[in-house]
């Protein structure tokens, strides 16, 4: 399933004052007040008090518009190419709708992708009931009037005739307009962190983008499956960035503006802004109101510490504005997560659009490996006539899997199941500019200034979170080396250290010849262990080794490390003794490495001298959870009176509670616990039970082992026809 997410537009739009897109971008004007002489048909006041007036501007032939769209709105083509045209917008067309259909009555209004592109009234129901439609137009203009609305409503109950006079004129008088709602602050999470950033002042000449840091004083790691971001009319974009704990902070809640009043830069903040912009980039939204969702299981991780600038962009504002951001991240208990996400983005930062032209700039971005990717938008700034992203490589390679002719408030595209980009695969941006001005445009931040990046959030191949289960157990440990390198598997070293002949050294352990590592000179080196094709870490629970020290040597600032992929431990704090000439045995659990994708290098390194040993390194398999909740049932023959099902005790409860239940007679039950919004999670008992009293025992664990997060659940209790359900609590 794939489903855009878009909020009515603000602003202006320097492009097309265009009215209505009933297509990809295909636009109608508005009516203007001139009288109608009451001969005049129906169709042809539309085609000429709206059509050519704003519109053929943009859908005359030939034109970027109409090349996209397939419209054109010159007076011999616009009725031909609206009349029971299907629209190609996949999602409109896919619904049944034509351009304009011709059914007549309430059924061609529901029928016409027209109407629900203009019908601004009802965009609560346009935005959540069809999130792949775009934008209610006008684009970047004030709504039609409820009279333009009415008139061109009954044009279409009328059959939309060519010919003839099927509206009443006298709709056109009735200039009131619907207004969206006032601009109202979020509720703070019941989970999570809000921010709010104003009342501010938005200026009168020129962008205001400031930065406003906020700290986060946690010691442990958050989880993010959500935000929700609304902003006052005339904002741009508002951008969370992720401020790295150890990294010198800007004094808090105090706005940094990236340029006065006069557009005269701050380059100290500029200069901070380029080291968060784009690789900091956390959420963020071009929509004055978005409230996201990821995946079930799927979140993106906020390390202990972090902290976070807010960006805050509103363009220029004659009328003298008052801006303001409310944001929500919404956080999940650990034991949820399945997936960590990454939030990434391409960037084009060489653009040159010479004056009075019209430029197309296209850049190719190649996976190094496997991506799914859930959520993906486009930026770039007022010179745009249009951003597709194309898929380039495997069964895809040429869809295009995004477009946009909305600079200021792009669609956020959601892909469930996720977007499927192999190694080797990529995306194309291809960007349309036309730059009107007489000066040369390049990158850069102001709205006047333009861009060309992709937004996206994935998660890797391999990416568990805390609350994962492998979905496939390993039978046996994996070894990398015994007496030798396993096959599958490579050594590589650099520096001073030499692999010596592994059959060839002079220790043993448990009666196997080890492999020596000897380091001829002082100096920093590294040992690489690579298998042929990257392993799937889930299922070990540790990586086990056999170190002697041998004749090692210590400097003065002794190194000695293990790193899996990039996260590395030091093996000299409590985990090797250089001192202590015998075997020992290390196991680290894999959990220590943090790791988030499959395993590409195992790598020892440092800086002793001399030669050590190592042998039987191996990646420690897991023993798999037992199926099945963890469930005990004891039954008391006594026959009780009445079917009954009583409250769990303790309650609320941790680790385990016990639910008792009465039947008076045999029958078949389904005893079951679920979550508030139905969800089934552990079956605790099933099948036919002899008449008595029975009592149950339960860990709080899933059907697959997992343990439940705290929260409140429903325990459910079949029998025959008889049905009892009770709420119990679990804290964890």
């Amino acid at each position: 399933m794939l489903r855009t997410q878009m909020m009515s537009t603000g602003g202006a739009l320097l492009i097309c004052a265009a009215i209505l897109t009933v297509l990809d971008g295909s636009t109608v004007s508005a009516l203007d007040d001139e009288p109608e002489d009451g001969g005049r048909a129906t169709w042809e006041t539309i085609q000429q008090d709206i059509l050519n007036i704003n519109c053929v501007g943009c859908h005359s032939a030939g034109s970027s518009f109409a090349r996209h769209s397939g419209l054109v709105l010159t007076e011999k083509e616009a009725y031909g190419q609206l009349i029971e045209v299907v629209p190609r917008n996949t999602a409109a067309a896919g619904d049944g709708l034509k351009r304009v259909s011709s059914a007549g009555g309430l059924p061609g209004v529901e029928q016409s992708f027209l109407w629900e592109k203009i019908n601004a009234s009802e965009q609560d129901h346009f935005y959540d009931d069809h999130p792949h439609y775009g934008a209610i137009m006008p684009l970047g203009q004030p709504y039609l009037s409820n009279g333009e609305l009415a008139y061109i409503e009954a044009w279409i109950r009328a059959g939309a005739p060519e010919d003839g006079v099927v509206a009443d004129p006298v709709l056109l008088a009735d200039e009131t307009r619907f207004e969206a709602p006032e601009f109202v602050a979020l509720m703070p999470p019941a989970q999570g962190i809000q921010f709010h950033v104003g009342p501010f002042e938005v200026w009168e000449k020129d962008d205001r983008e400031f930065l406003y840091f906020e700290p986060m004083v946690t010691t442990e790691e958050l989880y993010v499956t959500g935000y929700e971001i609304s902003m006052r009319p005339g904002s741009h974009h508002f951008i969370v960035f992720n401020y790295p704990d150890g990294k010198p902070t800007p004094e808090p809640s105090v706005y940094r503006d990236l340029r006065d009043p006069q557009g005269k830069h701050n380059l100290h903040v500029l200069n901070q802004l380029a080291e968060l912009f784009p690789s900091g980039f956390f959420v963020g939204t071009q929509t004055p109101y978005i409230n996201y969702r990821f995946p079930p299981g799927v979140a993106l991780s906020l390390p202990p510490g972090s902290g976070f600038d807010l960006d805050s962009h509103s363009v220029p504002s004659p009328e003298g504005k008052i801006g303001e951001v409310y944001a929500n991240i919404y956080t999940v208990d650990r034991s949820e997560v399945e997936k960590v996400a990454y939030p990434a983005n391409f960037n084009n930062g060489k653009i040159n659009l010479p004056p009075h032209e019209t430029t197309t700039l296209s850049r190719t971005f190649q996976f190094s490996e496997t991506r799914n990717i859930i959520q993906m938008w486009s930026h770039a700034h007022e010179k745009m006539l249009e951003f597709s992203i194309v898929a380039v490589g495997g069964e895809r390679h040429g869809e295009m899997l995004y477009w946009t002719n909305d600079w200021e408030h792009p669609p956020l595209l959601e892909f469930d199941p996720p977007l499927v980009m192999e190694s080797g695969q990529g995306l194309q941006m291809i960007t349309t500019y036309h730059n009107w001005t007489d000066e040369t445009i390049n990158f850069g931040a102001r709205s006047t200034d333009e861009m060309q990046l992709i937004f996206y959030i994935y998660y890797p191949e391999y990416s568990p979170g805390p609350g994962a289960v492998p979905h496939e157990w390993p039978e046996d440990d994996l070894l990398i080396m015994d007496e030798d390198l396993l096959p599958g598997w490579r050594a590589e070293s650099n520096g001073s250290v030499e692999l010596v002949d592994l059959t060839a050294a002079d220790k043993v352990y448990r009666g196997n010849v080890a492999g020596s590592f000897t380091l001829e000179r002082s100096g920093t080196w590294a040992v690489r262990f690579q298998p042929d094709d990257p392993v799937n870490p889930g299922g070990y629970i540790a990586l086990r080794f056999a170190f002697h020290p041998g004749n090692v040597t210590l400097p003065a600032n002794p190194r000695f490390r293990l790193s899996v992929n990039s996260e590395w431990v030091n093996l000299l704090e409590d985990m090797v003794d250089v001192e202590r000439k015998e075997w020992q045995l290390v196991e680290i659990p894999v959990e220590e490495f943090g790791l988030r994708r499959f395993i590409d290098s195992i790598r020892f390194s440092g800086n002793l001298g001399g030669t050590f040993y190592l042998d039987d390194i191996r990646l420690v398999a897991g023993e798999p959870p037992q199926p099945g909740t963890a469930v005990v049932e004891s039954q008391d023959a006594t026959v009780p009176e009445t079917f009954t099902l009583d409250q769990n005790y303790p309650n609320p409860f941790n680790p385990a509670t016990t639910i008792r239940f009465d039947l008076p007679l045999s029958v078949e039950i389904d005893l079951a616990v679920y979550n508030l919004t139905g969800q089934k999670f552990a079956t605790l008992a099933q099948g036919l039970r002899e008449a008595g009293t029975y009592t149950l025992r339960w860990d709080g664990r899933d059907d697959d082992g997992r343990d439940l997060a705290t929260g409140v659940y429903l325990y459910r209790l079949e029998a025959g026809e008889r049905v009892e359900t009770r709420k119990l609590l679990l804290l964890r």
